[in-house]
């Protein structure tokens, strides 16, 4: 007998009790111990996904997750581009503008401004003896970077060209949001007169840019943002920044009039393929959307 009523009251008895103990140890003991890739995906409902950088090879995309309910799940992420999770490299909170040397090994970030250096092979995490405050970087070698420096006008901005060894040179004196192309090549915007963006080439040898598209911005407040170009080099994607909104467009050299991918309030898209579209959506995860705009998901599949 497992029940027993008394004064209308019902009673588990021992045998009960004993069995529903087992089953609770049963269930227990099949909440496995998560797999080292399981226990490294951290992503909660309240992650917000950004600054989004491409490595050079095109295999992973890299990006700073910030949770705002769990903190030590914040840090410094990627996601392969074929089969994509999240993978946490690097936890932490305030860091900023992550970028992957082309060789795979070193990631560079900024935290407070400051240039941090984090190897992936041996977990090494070293701080660079620079102590100029920064508000962009990107890998245009192993060694090298190029670092963004805010003036006064927000298109009065400088890049720089940075080693480890403490070496910096002003490479240009206008210039903003750099984006790698290959190895020792990138992409930047330069304000030009007329209310218009162009999109320049160029490398770290010193070679005069190419101009490869050119935004129009007459009658549209707000500034043309983090360019990035399709590896077949006709198609990019760019974000036009306002004052509390970002709205994503792909573009055509060549073809006449972008098109209007997405809403986000968030910087930054990279193109993984000339169809191939990731950027932060509006509720803070990532996106994948095609050239168009016509077809959306997201990139990180959120089931687990």
């Amino acid at each position: 007998m497992l029940l027993q009523v008394t004064n209308g009251k019902i009673i588990v008895t021992r045998a009960i009790a004993i069995g529903l103990l087992g089953l609770l140890l049963a269930v227990v003991s099949c909440d496995e111990t998560p797999t080292e890739s399981e226990d490294r995906d951290r992503s909660s409902p309240y992650m917000i996904e950004s600054q989004l950088s491409l490595s050079c090879d095109r295999q992973y995309v890299y990006f700073i997750g910030n949770d705002t309910v769990f903190p030590e799940s914040s840090g410094i992420y990627r996601a392969r581009s074929s089969n994509p999770r999240r993978e946490l490299l690097l936890a932490g909170q305030g860091y900023e503008s992550p970028t992957i040397s082309p060789n795979n090994e070193v990631v560079a970030y900024l935290k407070a401004g400051k240039i941090w250096y984090y190897r992936l092979n041996d977990d090494h995490n070293w701080r660079s003896d620079i102590n100029t405050d920064f508000s962009s970087l990107l890998f245009v070698t192993d060694s090298l970077l190029v670092g963004g420096r805010l003036g006064f006008v927000y298109w009065f901005d400088s890049l720089f060209l940075v080693d480890e060894s403490r070496t910096m040179v002003r490479y240009l004196t206008e210039g903003y949001d750099p984006t790698m192309l290959s190895p020792g090549r990138f992409i930047y915007n330069l304000r030009v007169e007329g209310q218009a963006v162009s999109v320049l080439e160029n490398d770290t040898s010193g070679k005069a840019a190419d101009t490869i598209y050119t935004v129009f911005e007459v009658g549209s407040p707000g500034w043309t943002r983090w360019p990035s170009l399709a590896p077949d080099g006709h198609r990019l994607v760019y974000v036009h920044a306002t004052y509390g909104w970002n709205y994503l467009y792909s573009g055509e050299r060549g073809v006449h009039g972008p098109n209007r991918v997405d809403s986000t309030a968030y910087d930054r898209a990279v193109m993984l393929t000339s169809n191939r579209i990731v950027y932060t959506g509006l509720n803070g995860r990532l996106y994948e959307a095609d050239f168009t705009g016509e077809l959306t998901f997201p990139y990180v599949a959120t089931d687990r």
